[in-house]
């Protein structure tokens, strides 16, 4: 299953809702499921999860807020459903970060040197040299 979130989202936000079926009877209690997440992803500073999922519902939410697209552009979690005798099925959940604009551009030097002939007469309205930027983090300045 696929679900996707905006990066830099608040905590809480939805993300995606699983559903799983029991083919035993839907009166019975063996057709009760339950959710859980069995593989979560850990927050690499602080432990925490970051995802969650309603054990009634299937709908999994953010845990924490700001994930950040540009360090991990997607996430994959494993969700179990589980019904009343313990039986269980599992299925993967791929968590797409989408594009938030909160990155500014940066040119990708910091200097640059153009030479230009003298000349006489109106000023020629041809370009000297282009630039090029970028708001991707991982570039490096040179």
């Amino acid at each position: 299953m696929y679900g996707e979130v905006m990066e830099n989202a608040p905590r809480g936000l939805p993300v995606a809702v699983v559903s799983a079926w029991d083919a035993d009877d839907p009166d019975s209690r063996n057709a009760h499921l339950s959710y859980a997440i069995e593989k979560n992803v850990l927050d690499e500073r602080t432990g925490e999860s970051l995802f969650t999922v309603d054990s009634a519902t299937g709908e999994v939410r953010t845990a924490r807020c700001c994930l950040d697209r540009e360090t991990t552009p997607r996430y994959t979690i494993q969700v179990v459903a589980t019904d009343s005798h313990s039986l269980s099925g599992t299925g993967t959940v791929v968590v797409r970060l989408t594009d938030d604009n909160d990155n500014r551009p940066r040119l990708m030097r910091r200097l640059w040197e153009v030479e230009v002939e003298e000349s006489w007469g109106p000023p020629l309205q041809h370009s000297l040299q282009h630039h090029h930027g970028t708001d991707d983090p991982q570039v490096h300045k040179e």
